[in-house]
């Protein structure tokens, strides 16, 4: 497979560390498998992986990634990435969609979902996406909406897919008008409550390597290469 002929982007945005290596789809739906342990959240995870590959699947010039890194430190030398991967290669399109699909293990929010998806894909096709997906709980549709004007990803070159909500949505929705505040002052979390998210999320002290593979940012991006380089380095 040629795969710098993907063009097109599907970050599926991971929110937990599957504890279990051994553990199928169906367990996969017990949240007491995931760090941070959340009631409400963990059996839709599955839900998303399976959005993901579906979409993959349906679109040959689509690089599917899973982007989440190593965020608690109970859960050792484990990524958010690594486990919805390891779940995916037991769905039946699996063989359709694992030479196209990568893992991204350093983000610790969902800025640097995008941010790094992005440049796993400048790695892996030596261009940027013309068009980006993003999968995610429908709660988070108005934060990634601002991650993406934030990046200067058009609107005609987005999707956002959303897959169901947490069962707590009274919550879910409260924590996401705060974060949507923050990062309304903050676009892009470089200090404030998103550098301190992140640092709380980084327990191994884990630099993300992308600055060498995208050091030029695409076309579409707003802002300067200066800017970029700094987002990629912090």
């Amino acid at each position: 497979m040629q795969l710098q002929r993907l063009d097109k982007l599907v970050v599926v945005c991971c929110h937990g560390i599957l504890l279990d290596d051994d553990a199928t789809f169906e367990d996969a739906r017990n949240h007491e498998r995931w760090t941070p342990t959340r009631p409400d959240q963990a059996q839709f995870y599955v839900k998303h992986i399976e959005k993901g590959v579906e979409i993959a699947k349906a679109d040959p010039g689509v690089l599917l990634v899973f982007s989440g890194g190593k965020t608690r430190e109970k859960a050792g030398n484990r990524s958010e990435a690594e486990g919805y991967k390891r779940l995916a290669e037991q769905l039946p399109d699996w063989d359709d969609v694992k030479a196209r699909t990568e893992t991204e293990e350093y983000a610790r929010d969902s800025f640097e979902n995008i941010l790094f998806s992005l440049c796993i894909h400048k790695r892996v096709t030596s261009d940027f996406p013309r068009h980006v997906t993003v999968v995610s709980f429908g709660v988070k549709y108005n934060r990634f909406d601002l991650h993406r004007a934030d990046l200067g990803i058009p609107d005609e070159a987005y999707t956002f897919a959303p897959v169901d909500d947490p069962l707590n949505i009274d919550d879910a929705m409260a924590r996401e008008k705060e974060a949507i505040e923050e990062y309304k002052v903050n676009p892009y979390s470089i200090g404030g409550l998103p550098a301190q998210k992140r640092s709380r999320r980084n327990p191994f002290k884990q630099k993300a390597p992308y600055f060498a593979s995208a050091k030029e940012p695409p076309e579409w991006f707003l802002e300067s290469p200066a800017l970029w380089q700094m987002l990629l380095t912090r």
